[in-house]
């Protein structure tokens, strides 16, 4: 077992080796060239894992990272030893516990298929049925329906806006940010917005990294629920990204029924800190006195 820090004139060229390589694990776009990367030679294989310092904790970049419980351990070990003022390392959706009391959660994406013809063919009846149900009454009852994609740069403020309207009535999420900075803080790369008449009636931001997307968030207008236009959305940016050789869609964690609807596959991972020994030895005798 092998953990070495990368050199730092050569990171930027080896994050983009990091497995799997989306959003969650590319500090280089979350972070800019605030980390560090780590190279694992695990029994597994080759590990790129990256490292950003906040004061005295760590936070690594291991999201559904394949890497064994050993190599886990020597990584963490390592950090560390090279990082004396570190006091804890968190990290989330690791496959491996980040401790003994690390937080389960339960990780969803699509696995994207060579064309749409072989997905659907993996479709449950009624999912297949409603692909083409739904949008042919949207259209018996509307006359028709626009989905309009944008890249970053062409998310319009109000676009942004509508979605933190919808959001709210939804999930009584309130995000008082301001747009363009909220498209930033979550690294969006770009937007599919869905219109009935003009009127924006469901909204997704995705995170597109190389060859694989993460889908950030998706909402609709609840008055057009009946219609699931939150679902036919959320097959037509699944359908584009096949058709474009994309080859995963992560959809992060949740109980959320879409996730699962659409060929939807499940990972056991967890969420947690640990501290460093005599951190922990400290912590203890403080809790006892």
């Amino acid at each position: 077992m092998k953990v070495v820090v990368v050199p730092e004139s050569k990171k930027h060229e080896f994050i983009k080796n990091v497995k799997p390589n989306f959003i969650k694990n590319r500090f280089d776009i979350i972070y800019g060239d605030d980390f560090f990367l780590y190279r694992v030679d695990d029994v597994n294989g080759i590990f790129y894992i990256p490292v950003h310092i906040d004061k005295d904790e760590v936070k690594v970049g291991v999201w559904l990272t394949n890497i064994s419980k050993k190599g886990f351990s020597c990584f963490k070990r390592k950090v560390f030893k090279d990082n004396k003022n570190v006091k804890i390392i968190s990290a989330e959706c690791s496959i491996n516990k980040v401790r003994n009391k690390s937080k389960k959660k339960i990780h969803w994406h699509v696995d994207l298929s060579k064309t749409l013809e072989e997905f659907n063919k993996l479709l449950s009846k009624k999912a297949r049925y409603n692909t083409k149900w739904y949008p042919k009454k949207i259209v018996e009852d509307f006359g028709g329906y626009e989905i309009k994609q944008y890249a970053v740069n062409e998310i319009k403020v109000g676009i942004v806006e509508e979605y933190f309207k919808l959001k709210e009535a939804t999930h009584r999420k309130d995000y008082n940010a301001d747009p363009k900075e909220y498209l930033a803080e979550y690294n969006v790369t770009n937007a599919y917005v869905m219109y009935i008449n003009g009127s924006i009636v469901a909204i997704a931001f995705a995170n597109i990294t190389d060859d694989n997307v993460y889908l950030e968030n998706i909402t609709y207008n609840q008055e057009y629920s009946k219609y699931s236009v939150g679902m036919v959305l959320y097959y037509y940016i699944i359908s584009e990204l096949l058709n474009k050789g994309y080859k995963t869609l992560f959809l992060s964690t949740g109980t959320s029924e879409y996730k699962h609807r659409f060929n939807g596959n499940s990972t056991e991972c967890y969420n947690g800190r640990v501290m460093r020994f005599s951190t922990y030895v400290a912590h203890l005798i403080k809790k006892i006195f």
